[in-house]
């Protein structure tokens, strides 16, 4: 807590002292001292986290996970993620108890779409309103309620204090920042291992980039590498408790809810199959209490998502490319081979943007971070996977690429069909960061220990630390 707290003052004030320096071209000599103080203090402060966290590699994530993720917090004006100002009107909606999907959202009046245009306009819009006034938006996102409770918890907080729109952005932002620290930590505690690999991929860039905003993302991309580690977890367990689960059904019913397109990643935990046939009668109990409760939740979800209502933007662009998901279907089962020559079109046109959207170019597609970026994290996520193995069979490792495969294909498959003209040559609207839970399953399954006598993790966190500062590093430049 003291070292998120730290992390927000010393890059407010980074960002203050900045500010006036390239819009005002002036020094000011009071936020550089302010500035110089706090962050020799924060500094000092980081270095002795290091040295009491030495050993445990989640609790050194978390210890450099939360000043990059705050920097990604306020480099990225608000909006400037893929449909976030949809998200956090849906969000805004949230913290108003209107779980329903629907387009329209009563907002307040000084909030404008990419109203922020610079980093001094941050302090300008961060204060007290005691008598907002209301406009309608109509832009709010349709995804299913679970995906902004946390974000909208820390809205209607902020509400509830007088804040701002804007301050009340930013409280949502670092909420979802929060729950993802909070699960990728726990996630690196109990993989018993591969550690260093969810260590390093945690750490891509359009990840945490995610991660620091509202974009539903967050929490599936969360939840999807919580559950290859609790793969792991129960994997190298001789039996598996009540509470593991609880656990596990508790991921496989939120993923169904609110992306179900993620759902074969759950083909891993064919492996421990076998052990639940020596579960306890306890757990057995755990077992269908948890598939009734999931069951039930998923039917409240299907019912509150029947009367989702499409943006007009989106409707717009559905009739003016004469999107036809019945049609797209027909047109696909005609003929056996035109899926398989889409897919091929599609990855042969856009392979180069899937793989640069994955990793480094953030903002709307439009903030390029450079090949250090993208073949860096690359270089880092592959000797991750060489400097410990996983410790599974070589058949669950093909197994892990082959569901790679299928979530890959599912997703070109998903916007092929709910966002391409009927007959088209490739899937439209699909991006990098879709692939994402999949990527993950791809150096677990590669994982060998044949660098494991290197085992100083310090090159790893170096490594994380000189991308992602590249990366801000360009959001900087795409703003001033």
């Amino acid at each position: 807590m003291g070292e998120w707290i730290a992390s927000t003052i010393v890059i407010l004030l980074f960002l203050r002292f900045a500010s006036e320096w390239w819009y005002n071209c002036s020094f000011h000599i009071l936020y550089w001292a302010m500035g110089m103080l706090a962050g020799s203090i924060w500094l000092i402060y980081l270095i002795q986290l290091y040295h009491a966290f030495e050993e445990r590699l989640d609790l050194i994530f978390a210890m450099i996970m939360i000043p990059v993720g705050i920097a990604f917090v306020f480099l990225m004006l608000p909006d400037y993620v893929p449909d976030e100002q949809a998200h956090f009107q849906r969000a805004y909606l949230v913290s108003n108890l209107n779980l329903k999907p629907m387009s329209e959202v009563l907002i307040d009046a000084e909030y404008g779409i990419r109203k922020l245009s610079d980093y001094k306009k941050i302090f300008t819009y961060c204060h007290f309103n005691f008598q907002p006034e209301y406009h309608m938006l109509n832009e709010a996102a349709n995804y299913n309620f679970l995906v902004y409770v946390i974000p909208a918890v820390a809205i209607g907080m902020g509400r509830l204090l007088r804040l701002s729109v804007y301050t009340c952005y930013y409280m949502g932002r670092m909420a979802n920042l929060v729950m993802f620290v909070v699960l990728m930590t726990y996630a690196i505690r109990i993989v018993p291992k591969g550690k260093k690999i969810f260590f390093v991929f945690c750490f891509n860039p359009m990840l945490v980039h995610l991660a620091a905003s509202y974009s539903s993302d967050a929490l599936i991309c969360s939840v999807c590498i919580l559950t290859v580690a609790n793969f792991l977890y129960l994997y190298q367990k001789e039996k598996i408790s009540s509470r593991d689960i609880v656990i596990t059904m508790t991921l496989f019913f939120v993923l169904a809810i609110v992306k179900y397109v993620y759902l074969p990643i759950f083909g891993i935990y064919f492996a421990v199959f076998p052990k639940l046939f020596r579960i306890s009668r306890k757990g057995v109990f755990a077992l269908l209490g948890s598939i009734a409760a999931g069951l039930l939740c998923l039917f409240v979800a299907m019912k509150l998502g029947a009367c989702a209502e499409t943006s007009a933007v989106q409707l717009e662009y559905l009739k003016a490319r004469s999107v036809d998901s019945a049609g797209q279907i027909q047109y696909l089962l005609e003929d056996g081979s035109r899926l398989p020559v889409m897919i091929q079109n599609t990855l042969k046109e856009y392979g180069q943007f899937y793989f640069e959207s994955m990793i480094g170019t953030l903002g709307w597609l439009d903030i390029v971070t450079g090949p250090v970026v993208l073949y860096g994290f690359i270089g880092l996520l592959a000797v991750s996977a060489c400097m410990e193995s996983a410790k599974i069979k070589w058949i669950n490792r093909i197994w892990m690429i082959c569901l790679a495969l299928v979530i890959g294909v599912l997703v070109i498959l998903g916007l092929y069909l709910m966002w391409s003209p009927v007959g088209w040559g490739t899937s439209e609207g699909v991006q990098g960061r879709y692939f994402i839970p999949a990527l993950l399953l791809l150096p677990i399954a590669c994982s060998n220990g044949l660098l494991k006598k290197i085992s100083y993790q310090q090159i790893l966190m170096i490594g994380v630390i000189a991308v992602n500062a590249v990366a801000m590093n360009g959001i900087l430049e795409y703003f001033i």
